[in-house]
């Protein structure tokens, strides 16, 4: 027992020391852990700064490159963009015809274009097809002076190369009545004319055919036309058996204005390049063929137009065809009045011959024989004292008419004037009359008598 006691508390010390030694190295290891620790903080920390700094650099030189990249796509759509402008300016126009005229336009503008080449500034520019010319026609519309002014512009063999100034006037699409088409003229004004030429013989250079047109001469029936003049205010008329007067514009008889106008776009000197090519297009939109343009509400209106001239036309027609008719049966009847004679005032005076119921001398008394033709002849035998015989003749023209009196005498009545164009007597040959006129009062039918002496002239027969 005593034995087991003293090996008990031999060992104690021993176990104590192990202890201790395990709590040290325990300890030792807890520390050797710890350093190791902080040691692996200390540099996941570093790697961690390295890190972003690593990446802060990269990224700094990644915005870099893009603000590079962003620079040079900038300078690139710059340049592209001029280089677009560039290229859509110099790029034709999709029509060959249009881009003639826009390069013409173009080099108009230009400081030494001639002034005859200029197209005018603020003007209105539109194209138009023409009967027989191959390319659209430009027209060009502006004012002058407070007029109207026309130019006209036409492509020969490929270029803009003839200009036809129109001075004060305008481009109109008339109707021909006698031809039944439609086609463009000039229309030049004067205070007192206004003149219509066929556009397309001004360009084809035909030789025109000018028509005067005067209330007095009817226009040519030629069908070659391309040239016509009408006075202001010129009618043709006709008058009725009443008297009244049925009356048209002479205008009317060849042409029907029409509705139509030209499409027009605007032009100014001042316009870039780009902006000039973008109105020649739009004129090139707004261009209509003649079949477009005359549309079925404008061949309505000038067939309604051509149906009112006709009806007027065979209302004048009828009055002219009355009018002759009742001038025929006037002039028959005057010619059965003329058969029965002279008709002076409420009397007549049968064609023949009449003799003075008082013997005279020389052209007083005798003989005269009044003709139908409105010529008469005299002739008188007649003695002296001394019963010489002696004779007058003599022949001309007469007339009546109806006297209201003078001063000297108030009386009024019909007169029959006999008015010689010759005259001879032989009591006085060296003194014969070679005019001579004798007048007296028609007193009744188929009688006359001098006023101031006596003897009258009565009907004697043929």
């Amino acid at each position: 027992m005593s034995e087991k006691n003293e090996e008990a508390k031999s060992t104690e010390p021993i176990e104590e020391t192990e202890k201790v030694e395990k709590i040290e190295n325990a300890k030792s290891k807890e520390n050797k852990e710890k350093t190791e620790n902080t040691k692996n903080n200390e540099t996941i920390e570093k790697e961690e700064k390295e890190t972003k700094k690593e990446k802060k650099g990269k990224k700094g030189k990644v915005i870099l490159i893009l603000i590079i990249i962003l620079l040079v796509i900038a300078l690139a759509a710059g340049g592209g963009y001029f280089a677009y402008q560039y290229i859509e300016e110099s790029k034709p126009i999709e029509q060959e015809w249009a881009d003639t005229y826009y390069n013409y336009i173009k080099g108009s503008d230009e400081e030494e274009a001639s002034e005859s080449r200029k197209i005018q500034n603020d003007s209105k520019i539109g194209f138009i097809e023409v009967a027989d010319i191959e390319d659209p026609v430009m027209i060009v519309e502006y004012e002058k002076d407070d007029e109207d002014v026309s130019d006209v512009y036409y492509i020969n063999e490929g270029k803009v190369s003839n200009v036809i100034n129109l001075g004060v006037g305008d481009i109109e699409l008339l109707y021909d009545i006698d031809k039944k088409e439609y086609d463009w003229y000039i229309h030049t004004k004067t205070d007192t004319t206004d003149t219509y030429t066929k556009l397309s013989a001004q360009i084809l250079g035909e030789d025109t055919q000018t028509t005067e047109e005067t209330s007095t001469e009817k226009n040519s029936e030629t069908t070659n036309n391309t040239e016509y003049t009408f006075t202001k205010g010129e009618e043709v008329s006709v008058e009725t058996v009443d008297g009244d007067k049925i009356s048209m514009p002479k205008f009317d008889t060849v042409f029907i204005e029409t509705d139509v106008e030209i499409d027009t776009v605007d032009y100014n000197e001042n316009m870039t390049n780009k902006e000039l090519k973008e109105t020649i297009e739009e004129g090139v939109d707004k261009y209509k063929t003649e079949e477009e343009i005359i549309t079925e509400d404008t061949k309505n209106e000038v067939t309604n137009k051509e149906n009112e001239i006709t009806e007027k036309q065979e209302e004048m027609k009828q009055a002219e065809e009355e009018k002759e008719k009742a001038e025929e049966e006037a002039r028959k009847k005057a010619e059965e009045e003329a058969k029965k004679g002279l008709k002076v005032g409420n009397y007549t005076l049968k064609y023949g011959t009449y003799t003075c119921d008082v013997d005279g001398v020389g052209s007083v008394g005798g003989t005269y024989v009044i003709k139908e033709d409105g010529t008469f002849s005299f002739s008188n035998n007649w003695s002296n004292i001394n019963n010489e015989r002696f004779t007058d003749t003599g022949s001309g023209t007469y007339k009546t008419y109806f006297s209201t009196g003078d001063d000297y005498d108030s009386t009024q009545a019909w007169i029959i004037e006999f008015n010689f164009s010759n005259y001879y007597s032989t009591y006085l040959p060296s003194n014969s009359y070679k005019t001579e006129y004798n007048a007296f009062d028609v007193t009744g039918n188929n009688k006359f008598e001098y006023r101031q002496s006596v003897g009258t002239f009565t009907y004697q027969g043929n």
